[in-house]
């Protein structure tokens, strides 16, 4: 009698055991797909675009997205049950998951370093953001729409320097351009058109 009540509750203890390694599984594959479609949807978007979530830029967003899939992915080859055949395939799986993690988690410092500066003329904003990457290559000028920015003029600043990032500009308003130099005005960085409705005071 003890020994059938041991089994019936072993019995018992194998579709909770199996629903919840189910429950697993499907939160793993979900977020995998999740993830890994918000990465391709932010890193593909055109060049003319910026996606920016608060001081979050795309780049992060899509990186983040992307070590979130890739773990998920290996978690997942990890932990489903499979037949003797194909346990040696989970090891490599998981192997290529890891491998560009270790990559993107390296790289994730150089592109969380991207400033976000809005561009002002005496302390008024000009409708103008300028985006800096890490060493200043790639920066940009554009104008906030939203979750993104519109690229309006690419910004080459000498040494890989991020002028706007630091205050080392002028914005000035003449007629209907606004012309952006560097703080000493001897070297121009960009000339656009005015966007405000009223002029700074």
């Amino acid at each position: 009698m003890e020994l059938r009540r041991e089994r019936l509750a072993v019995s018992s203890a194998w579709p909770a055991r199996s629903r919840a390694v189910r429950f697993v599984l499907l939160s793993l594959a979900g977020v995998a797909i999740v993830a890994g479609a918000v990465a391709v949807a932010v890193l593909v978007t055109g060049s003319a675009t910026y996606v920016l979530v608060g001081e979050i830029t795309g780049p992060y967003i899509g990186l983040v997205a992307a070590v979130v899939s890739l773990v998920s992915t290996a978690l997942f080859a990890i932990c489903v049950p499979a037949r003797p055949a194909w346990l040696a395939l989970k090891l490599p799986v998981a192997v290529l998951c890891v491998l560009p993690t270790l990559v993107l988690i390296t790289l994730a410092p150089l592109v969380a370093n991207t400033k976000v500066t809005p561009i002002l003329e005496q302390g008024c904003p000009t409708g103008y953001v300028a985006v800096e990457p890490t060493a200043g290559s790639g920066s940009f000028i554009g104008i906030r729409r939203g979750l993104y920015v519109e690229r309006v003029r690419d910004v080459a600043a000498p040494n890989f320097q991020r002028p706007f990032a630091t205050g080392d500009y002028v914005a000035v308003s003449h007629e209907n351009l606004v012309h952006v130099t560097y703080a000493d005005r001897t070297t121009s960085l960009a000339t656009l058109a005015v966007t405000r409705q009223a002029p700074c005071p």
